[in-house]
């Protein structure tokens, strides 16, 4: 049975978009205590200046694709019953698929969907009942034609699990 304490959520990539927005909207519209989570330190410092994140946005600045990133979460979680878990970051790559080396396409998928996979491994002992969220890319799932490109961004975006 949870407290009457406010909803615990972690937010990745939430240094500036839809990841920053979701941190603010769950902080000052739902009253969340929220873990934002950035590898662009600056981008964190920008949040925590902003008004709106004060007294329930706590911030750690984090690369997932890290060999400690799983632990550094884990101590940033603490004791916490995760109530949800948003999974927001990602890398973008916008290259004619023929011209991207192998290399390329693995630093994508390890940013995009392994790291994805290894946050929810390191965090699964605290999400009892708590809820997983992958925000992809419609690119994935509409015709990669209409985004020149996209097409192995799109591909790693709709390779999450869901």
């Amino acid at each position: 049975m949870k407290s009457a304490s406010a909803p615990f959520v972690i937010v990745t990539g939430a240094g500036q978009g839809v990841g920053r927005a979701t941190a603010l909207e769950l902080a000052n519209v739902h009253g969340c205590s929220v873990l934002a989570i950035s590898r662009k330190a600056d981008a964190l410092a920008s949040l925590a200046a902003d008004p709106a994140a004060q007294g329930r946005v706590e911030l750690l600045a984090l690369d997932l694709t890290g060999a400690e990133a799983g632990e550094r979460l884990k101590a940033a979680a603490g004791a916490r019953s995760i109530d949800a878990l948003i999974l927001n970051h990602g890398q973008l790559l916008n290259k004619p698929f023929a011209q991207i080396p192998r290399a390329e396409l693995q630093e994508l998928f390890t940013a995009n969907v392994f790291s994805a996979i290894a946050v929810v491994q390191a965090l699964l002992g605290s999400l009892a009942g708590g809820h997983v969220v992958t925000i992809g890319s419609m690119g994935g799932f509409q015709d990669s034609s209409k985004y020149p490109g996209l097409s192995s961004y799109s591909a790693s975006k709709a390779a999450l699990p869901v």
